[in-house]
Order: structure tokens, then sequence, then C-alpha cells
């Protein structure tokens, strides 16, 4: 008896302790979250000087020159990488009012590429206010990238860093 009961007790300590769970160096499981943007504001600054080609239905180009009647906005925003959230602070452009300045109305979808080769489209339908092609994140003006398309509301797409052309078909 005193054998069984043994045997019984070390039985339940080997399930119990087998059953332990531990995050140690291991990522989150993914979610399908998306971020958001949590404040947006209008602010009066200057833009650092860029140059974005363009193609398709607008051929040219924009940059901080020919930008200089567009609102610069002070975006809050919290990124979700599929993995965890992060809070961050943005000075951008609307990607809309740009399109509203090249006096580009109708559009079936948008192309930004970067100099690196990754290129992100969307599609008319997708295209709304939470989307940004921004110069400034947390306070530090980024010089290696000077625009940087920024959208929190799209999960794992949202952002390419040094945008180089724009091609609008």
């Amino acid at each position: 008896m005193k054998k069984v009961l043994l045997i019984t007790i070390m039985c339940v300590f080997m399930v119990v302790g087998c059953n332990k769970t531990e995050n140690v160096g291991k990522k989150p499981i993914p979610t399908t979250d998306v971020g958001k943007v949590v404040d947006i504001f209008a602010i009066n600054i200057t833009a650092p000087s860029f140059s974005v080609g363009t193609a398709g239905l607008y051929d040219g180009g924009f940059n901080n020159e020919s930008l200089k009647n567009v609102k610069i906005y002070d975006i809050k925003a919290v990124m979700n990488d599929g993995y965890e959230e992060e809070t961050h602070s943005y000075k951008g452009y609307k990607v809309k009012e740009i399109l509203s300045a090249l006096e580009i109305d109708s559009y079936e979808k948008l192309e930004f590429s970067s100099n690196g080769g990754l290129n992100v489209t969307f599609y008319s339908n997708e295209v709304d206010d939470n989307m940004f092609l921004f110069f400034e994140r947390d306070g530090i003006r980024l010089e290696n990238a000077p625009i940087n398309l920024l959208v929190p509301t799209q999960p794992a797409r949202y952002s390419i860093q040094n945008v180089q052309t724009l091609t609008i078909s």
C-alpha cells in the first residue's frame, strides 16, 4: 500500500511539473490585430528636404517644396507588428491630401516603392485618412530615409522606409 501511495504521489508531481509552461525567449502567439491612430492634429512646422518620384497618372514627382501648402500632422499611432503593440509619434502628411494637392481625384491603385526594392500596393478602396507619408518618428528626423509610409490600420504592411517612387494607376 505504501508503494502504491508513493508511486501515485510521484506521478502527480511529475504531471504537475511537466505541465508548467515557461515563456523564456519565446515570442508571443501572432495576432491578427491591427494598429490604430490614437490622436492626430495639424501642426505648423517645415518639412525637411525630400523627393518622391511619381509614375502613371501623375508623372514627375513631388517634394517638400511642392507640398508647402499641404497640412503637416502630428500623428500618435499604436502599431501592431502581429506580435506586440507599440505607440509612436510621427510627423507627416496624409496621402489623400497629397493626392488632392497633385489634383489626382480618380485612381485604381497606388504602389509605393522603396530604394530597397520593397513595393506595397493599395487599391483605391483601401486608401483612407489613416495613410501617411512621414518624415519624423518619436522626435527624430529620419535623414537616411527622409520619407516613409505609415499605415497603422493595415497589419504587416503598415510601413516601408525610404519611399522613392509612387506609381498611380
